[in-house]
């Protein structure tokens, strides 16, 4: 099953070709691919989106395509409950500091593309594929747009 690609990613694409191009190069994407290595598989479509802070662009694989169709998308199969995040906000850093007391410090980190170190299970390759300039490819490690991978 394939599903065409989103007008942000047909209206950049330089962005896109050198954003795939990172992702080949740090091994969180497979191909390019004139047929995909799997007999069944589910090609949604790719598309840009810009940090809301950092104004970074990243490529989305829209997993929740299709959207109003009678076919399920990836998404619905992933359990939102088992699925759920926070982030930690200034007020859980007050409170540990209130709770601990003075000369309390604290650390924060912040790993960039983090849940990209989160591999994908190679029998849900299949699940994870986009197509671009004819060409096929997959992720390998969770993608922007899977109901899994954090938000930013």
């Amino acid at each position: 099953m394939e599903y065409r690609n989103n007008l942000s990613d047909r209206s950049q694409k330089d962005t896109v070709a050198d954003l795939i191009n990172k992702n080949l190069i740090n091994g969180f994407v497979y191909g390019p691919f004139e047929k995909l290595p799997f007999d069944d598989y589910r090609v949604s479509p790719l598309g840009v989106a810009e940090g809301r802070y950092s104004f970074k662009k990243r490529l989305i694989l829209d997993l929740s395509a299709p959207h109003n169709d009678t076919n399920v998308s990836i998404n619905d199969l992933i359990d939102k409950d088992l699925c759920s995040m926070t982030y930690v906000k200034i007020d859980d850093a007050i409170r540990l500091i209130t709770y601990y007391g003075k000369g309390t410090k604290l650390c924060k980190f912040d790993i960039q593309n983090a849940f990209k170190i989160c591999p994908v299970l190679p029998n849900q390759y299949p699940l994870f594929c986009f197509k671009w300039e004819s060409l096929y490819y997959f992720y390998v490690r969770l993608s922007f747009g899977c109901r899994s991978s954090p938000k930013n």
